[in-house]
């Protein structure tokens, strides 16, 4: 499981093998997002995975606002790059609620613009969320 230091936390993971022109388009864009944003690449045997680390926030819709403001081209081009390899492209979305009556904890909305930026990307959703609780530590 992934460690978070916040509620929420957003990847994107892109399970494909994408070109260098490709992984240079990524790295552009994603220099607007500063040190928050990260691109990790993995190649195996079977092809190659990309993780874009989005960032955390005790919210998610934020950083689902992130993902959004990457662009239709952006998401257009993780769509060809996932059909040309028999790939695919996920929007993770990782919680961890550790205080149960915390109303600032609870609910993930998705937005429309999101649900068209998915559509566009042709990504799906991924959502994991862990409740830590008293017994938890029993």
């Amino acid at each position: 499981m992934e460690v978070i230091d916040s509620a929420f936390r957003v990847f994107l993971r892109i399970g494909c093998t994408l070109s260098e022109d490709d992984l240079r388009y990524i790295e552009n864009a994603l220099e607007s997002f500063g040190p928050e944003g990260h691109l990790k690449v993995r190649k195996g045997p079977r092809g190659g995975f990309v993780k874009i680390d989005i960032g955390s926030n005790p919210r998610p819709e934020p950083l689902l606002e992130m993902v959004v403001r990457l662009g239709d081209g952006f998401a257009r081009r993780l769509a060809r790059s996932s059909r040309e390899s028999a790939g695919r492209t996920v929007i993770s979305i990782v919680q961890v609620i550790d205080e149960p009556d915390d109303p600032i904890q609870k609910g993930i909305a998705i937005s429309p613009e999101l649900v068209n930026w998915a559509a566009a990307a042709e990504a799906s959703f991924d959502i994991d969320q862990s409740m830590y609780t008293d017994d938890d530590d029993e």
